[in-house]
């Protein structure tokens, strides 16, 4: 399930959540997976701060928080991605349902 919220002047939020039955841990190791090939498409830096994997890159900056049944993933792109924002919010979603399904 995805929302999406516009900000005039400032962009736009995408928030995708997916519920999973992994388990922390589990679900931890998937997103690094998700980050990664995400990273490799937009060109992104991403790290760990606790439960929540952040990632930023040109025009994109977003969070991925990590609990025991479900994942958040919420991504603001600038003005500039706004137009591409169809394809964004697609291939992050293809990426966590791809991993937090196999």
């Amino acid at each position: 399930h995805s929302v999406e919220v516009g900000f005039p002047g400032r962009g736009l939020a995408v928030m995708i959540r997916r519920n999973h039955s992994l388990g922390s841990g589990e679900a931890r190791r998937r997103v690094v997976e998700v980050a990664i090939e995400l990273a490799n498409r937009f060109n992104l830096n991403y790290a760990w701060d606790g439960d929540n994997l952040g990632f930023h890159g040109s025009g994109v900056d977003g969070n991925i928080a990590v609990g025991d049944d479900r994942v958040e993933i919420q991504v603001k792109l600038g003005f500039a991605l706004m137009m591409l924002q169809g394809a964004v919010r697609q291939a992050i979603e293809s990426a966590i349902d791809g991993h937090l399904e196999s």
